[in-house]
């Protein structure tokens, strides 16, 4: 095909165009097109592996329900240990924890909420796992290890109900330490945190038991089981972002 003049000059400085800047162009576009592939897996990675840990919390639930103490502690190893980045491990360990405690393995469950505290992404999972891993420090004897747990938290990174919890907790340390006035002040501080929501009464009562009976000069030597004075737990809907 002929070309005149004019179309001639034209494919000449594309040609030239090319040649300056064509293998720098194709770079670009191969490192763009990769970039593209490697997110598309990535998110496909990232949805099947928390579709896996679902799958396992799943079988972890019907385990607790039956009461099925090693199939337990196996399904929570899966999770921990395969999916602990996702939402439904650090629910695993707290659920476990609690099943192991009622069973009375405490070594167990001590190390699963020292899990949660360590690795949960979500602050309201790192709160329960100090609060309860408090309660099991304070019921071996470890009164400096428990309140380490339920010290040190700024407010912000707490809602009101694990705000008073955790006064709460503190102050059944404080009882068990017989400081009596630290545990006036913060059984004081918890109730004037639940006053200010109605659907915390029944626990607001159960504080002012305690608070009365320091007033009366009667101390009770029991503190609360963890999961009583532990707020409600997240859902898996409100934990796991979709991805």
């Amino acid at each position: 095909m002929a070309y005149d003049l004019e179309e001639q000059e034209k494919i000449a400085s594309l040609k030239a165009w090319w040649d300056r800047y064509g293998n720098a162009l194709t770079s670009i576009v191969l490192g763009v097109a990769v970039a593209v592939a490697g997110y598309n897996l990535w998110q496909w990675y990232q949805r099947d592996k928390v579709a896996k840990a679902a799958g396992a919390y799943d079988e972890l639930q019907r385990a607790v329900a039956v009461r099925d103490l090693p199939r337990t502690r196996e399904i929570t190893g899966v999770l921990l240990d395969k999916y602990g980045s996702t939402a439904y491990a650090e629910m695993g360990a707290v659920l476990a924890a609690k099943t192991n405690l009622d069973a009375g393995d405490t070594k167990t469950a001590k190390a699963q909420l020292e899990w949660t505290v360590e690795h949960a992404v979500d602050p309201e999972y790192r709160a329960i796992g100090r609060l309860r891993l408090s309660g099991v420090l304070l019921d071996d004897g470890d009164f400096e290890g428990a309140l380490k747990q339920v010290l040190g938290t700024s407010a912000s990174e707490l809602s009101i109900p694990f705000q008073a919890s955790f006064a709460d907790r503190r102050g059944d340390i404080y009882i068990a330490q017989n400081k009596l006035n630290d545990a006036k002040r913060e059984y004081t501080g918890a109730l004037a945190l639940l006053e200010s929501r109605s659907d915390s009464r029944g626990y607001a009562n159960v504080v002012q038991l305690k608070l009365d009976g320091l007033l009366g000069g009667v101390v009770a030597s029991a503190a609360p089981t963890p999961a009583a004075t532990t707020p409600p737990m997240p859902t898996p809907a409100a934990t796991e972002p979709k991805p």
